[in-house]
């Protein structure tokens, strides 16, 4: 087994046990090569698992948190589909079709003035789950 796959098993067990709860931060890459005598390469590797698996989040500057699986689990490292995520996180997901109609649709679109057409804003479900994310990794808009 490799030295990177080593430390990430013995972090994701104290996650799983409760020695780091949610929001608790994990040792620093240096404090992980001195405990396992591995590069810092090593060390960031099997941490980046973790953040690839969705049981810690990096913010840069701060540290490494353990996060709220059933919260912040969203595909990263893989594709996934809206409707896959949503029955993932059992959520009470459906698409709805109003209407549809080509009535005074135009053949050529004039926009006028305006060099291009402009862009509509759109509001989905993941819209204030997001924001809480990337306010908890300091990013704002």
């Amino acid at each position: 087994m490799n030295k990177y796959q080593i430390i990430h098993d013995e972090l994701l067990k104290k996650i799983n046990d409760g020695k780091y709860p949610e929001d608790a931060k994990l040792p620093s890459d240096f404090a992980l090569m001195n405990r396992y005598h591995v590069a810092r390469e090593t060390s960031r590797k099997a941490v980046a698992m973790l953040v690839d698996e969705g049981y810690v989040m990096r913010i840069k500057g701060r540290g490494t948190f353990v996060i709220n699986q059933n919260r912040y689990s969203f595909p990263i490292s893989h594709v996934e589909s809206y409707r896959e995520l949503a029955a993932r996180l059992n959520l009470n997901e459906r698409t709805q079709l109003d209407a549809i109609s080509d009535k005074d649709v135009p053949l050529v679109f004039d926009y006028g003035e305006q060099k291009s057409p402009y862009r509509q804003q759109k509001s989905y479900v993941f819209d204030i789950w997001i924001m809480n994310l990337l306010s908890l990794t300091g990013i704002m808009f």
